[in-house]
C-alpha cells in the first residue's frame, strides 16, 4: 500500500556540497510512516549512496548503501525518523576501490510537527505489521518442522495438574526442543526452585489479557491471568502503535524463534546446503560469484558463525553480525568483492533504553529491535528458500561443491 502524501525532489550541488530542494522542507506529523517521498536526482551510477539523519531529538541513524537507477534514488521516510523538530539529513556518495572517495551533501532540514498529545493509535505501522506477520509465519513453520523431527514437547494442564515437570522441561529444552503449553502458551523463564513459567496473550478490544502458567516441581500448576488496559505504558504483546515495546516480551520472543532458526540452520548443514565463508587477514574463502552461485543454488551462506548474508549485488556480497551488551548494540557489516577482499564497518548505537531486550517493563531501544528483526528476516528468507525444496536444490548445491573443490581447492 502507498502511504506516500508528499514528495521533495533533492539535487546534489557538486560545486558546495550542498543538498537543493525543490519544493517545501515540511516533513509532516510525528508517527508518519513512508508518508514523504525524497527524491535524489543527477547522481552518478559509479557511487553508491547512504542516507543520514540526526532527528529532531539528536537520535543518529543511517541507512544501508543503495545503487542510483537512471541517475536517481528513491527514500521514503520511515516513522522512526519523524521525532517532532527539526532533522538534518545528509547524502554521502562512496566511490569504488580499496580506498574510495567519500563525499558528504547537506544538510538538507525537514521539520515534523508534534501530535496531540492523548490520541490513542491502536495499529501497527505498515512495516511492522509484515515483519510480525512473516516472522509469525515463519515462527509457526519452524514448529511444525521441530514437531515433525521430535524437537517439540506439548505439555498439557488439567486440573491443574501438568504433564511434564520442570526437570523434564529444561532437560528437553537443553536440547534444544521447544516446549509449549497448552497449545498457546510459550516458555517465559526459569524461576529456579520455584519452577518455570509460560505465557499466552489474547488482545480484545480494548484490554490485553496475559495468562501465567507457574508449573512447580511436584507438576502442580499456578494459573493467573492478567488485565491490561491496551494502552499501558509500555506493550508486552508487541502488537499496538506508540507504544514501546515491552523489553522483557520482546527478549523472550527474540530468544525463541532465535531456537527454532537454529533448528533450521541444524536441519540445513545435515543437507551439506550451507557455504561457510572464513577471512583470514582481510581475505575471503571465496569469491562474489561464488557466493552468489552458492546462494542462487538455493544454498545458505554464512560468513564464520555468526555474519549471515544479507545482499549481492555486482559490487559486493553482504553480511551482517550483531551483538548486544549493556552499553551498546553492535551491527557490523563485511563486504566482499570478486577478488576476495574483505572491507569491515563496525558500527555502535548507544541510548538510555534497554538494548539486551531482556529487562521487564522497560522500554526496548527501537534499534536494537529493528536490527534484529532486519537480521531474522533476512535469517527466515533464507531458511525458507532452502527449505521449501530441498531435495532438489541438494542436486545443484553438490555439483557447486564439486566445482569449488575441483577449481580452486576450497
Amino acid at each position: 500500500m502507498d502511504n506516500v502524501i508528499s514528495v521533495v525532489t533533492v539535487t546534489p550541488n557538486d560545486s558546495d556540497g550542498t543538498l537543493v530542494a525543490e519544493e517545501t522542507q515540511s516533513g509532516g506529523v510525528r508517527g508518519d510512516n513512508r508518508a514523504l517521498r525524497l527524491v535524489f536526482d543527477s547522481l552518478n551510477s559509479a557511487y553508491r549512496y547512504q542516507i543520514e539523519i540526526v532527528d529532531g531529538s539528536g537520535a543518529y541513524d543511517i541507512t544501508v548503501p543503495f545503487q542510483a537507477k537512471n541517475g536517481t534514488l528513491e527514500y521514503e521516510i520511515p516513522a522512526a525518523w519523524t521525532a517532532p523538530g527539526t532533522a538534518a539529513l545528509r547524502l554521502v556518495a562512496i566511490g569504488e576501490g580499496e580506498n574510495p572517495v567519500v563525499r558528504h551533501y547537506g544538510p538538507l532540514h525537514l521539520h515534523f510537527a508534534d501530535r496531540e498529545d492523548g490520541t490513542a493509535m491502536g495499529e501497527m505501522l505498515p512495516r511492522w505489521q509484515t515483519v510480525m506477520a512473516e516472522a509469525q509465519e515463519a515462527a509457526q513453520k519452524a514448529l511444525v518442522l521441530a514437531e515433525n523431527s521430535a524437537n517439540i514437547l506439548h505439555v498439557m494442564v488439567e486440573n491443574g495438574i501438568a504433564s511434564h515437570s520442570p526437570s523434564e522441561i529444561k532437560a528437553f529444552r537443553d536440547n534444544g526442543g521447544v516446549v509449549v503449553v497448552n497449545d498457546n502458551a510459550f516458555f517465559g523463564y526459569d524461576d529456579g526452585d520455584y519452577g518455570v513459567l509460560f505465557f499466552a496473550y489474547k488482545i480484545s478490544t480494548d484490554y490485553i489479557y496475559i495468562t501465567e502458567y507457574c508449573i512447580n516441581p511436584n507438576k502442580s500448576v499456578n494459573t493467573n491471568t492478567y488485565e491490561h488496559a491496551r494502552y499501558t505504558l509500555v506493550d508486552p504483546t508487541l502488537s499496538i502503535y506508540g507504544r514501546a515495546a515491552d523489553a522483557g516480551a520482546v527478549g523472550r520472543k527474540f530468544s525463541d524463534v532465535e531456537s527454532d532458526i537454529e533448528v533450521l540452520l541444524n536441519a540445513t548443514e545435515k543437507t551439506n546446503a550451507v557455504l561457510r565463508v572464513t577471512v583470514e587477514i582481510g581475505v575471503a574463502s571465496h569469491s562474489l560469484s561464488e557466493i552468489k552461485a552458492f546462494r542462487d543454488a538455493g544454498g545458505f551462506v554464512l560468513l564464520g558463525d555468526n555474519a549471515f548474508l544479507t545482499d549481492a549485488d555486482e559490487y559486493y556480497a553482504y553480511f551482517e553480525s550483531h551483538k548486544i551488551n549493556l552499553e551498546t548494540v553492535g551491527r557490523t557489516e563485511y563486504m566482499i568483492n570478486d577478488s576476495k577482499h574483505v572491507e569491515i564497518v563496525p558500527l555502535n548505537y548507544e541510548g538510555i533504553t534497554d538494548k539486551t531486550l531482556t529487562k521487564q517493563w522497560v522500554a526496548a531501544d527501537a534499534k536494537a529491535v529493528g536490527d534484529k528483526f532486519s537480521d531474522m528476516e533476512s535469517d527466515v528468507d533464507g531458511l525458507r528458500t532452502e527449505i521449501g525444496d530441498i531435495e532438489t536444490a541438494l542436486d545443484s548445491i553438490l555439483a557447486i561443491q564439486e566445482q569449488l573443490i575441483g577449481g580452486d581447492g576450497e
